[in-house]
């Protein structure tokens, strides 16, 4: 039996403690697989770095009606949201590769996310492009 089939706590996940990875159950296999995230704004896949977000089509002002939220994914790698009206509610640094996006926010948390069809898709949130 693998170590694996079961779950196993090596070091609680609880807020406030810092964990370099996370295996997960059932996960969605994928691209981000294969690549290696840095929180110091490098990323590597297959030992080759990836593109700047400059890089990327999908810079720029994305919203979600349903929880007014606006984020602004911007050319320096930078990411910010403005929730119902308070600019910069949550900020710090992202990476694309194709179409898929990684969060580390500056509160020290990780978050992921894809674009499919002109939607960005990220926990809760359905984000377009503002008309």
């Amino acid at each position: 039996m693998h170590p694996f089939d079961q779950p196993t706590t090596l070091v609680p996940m609880t807020p406030g403690t810092l964990a370099g990875f996370a295996v997960l159950s059932g996960a969605r296999r994928g691209p981000l697989e294969s690549m290696v995230w840095w929180p110091r704004d490098a990323l590597l896949t297959h030992g080759e770095p990836v593109p700047a977000p400059a890089d990327s089509p999908h810079l720029g002002a994305w919203h979600d009606k349903r929880t007014d939220v606006t984020q602004y994914l911007n050319p320096d790698g930078r990411y910010s949201e403005t929730r119902n009206g308070r600019p910069d509610s949550y900020v710090g640094h992202f990476w694309i590769a194709g179409d898929h996006i990684v969060y580390h926010d500056d509160l020290d948390f990780w978050a992921y996310g894809s674009f499919a069809d002109g939607i960005l898709i990220h926990a809760d949130f359905r984000f377009r492009r503002p008309s």
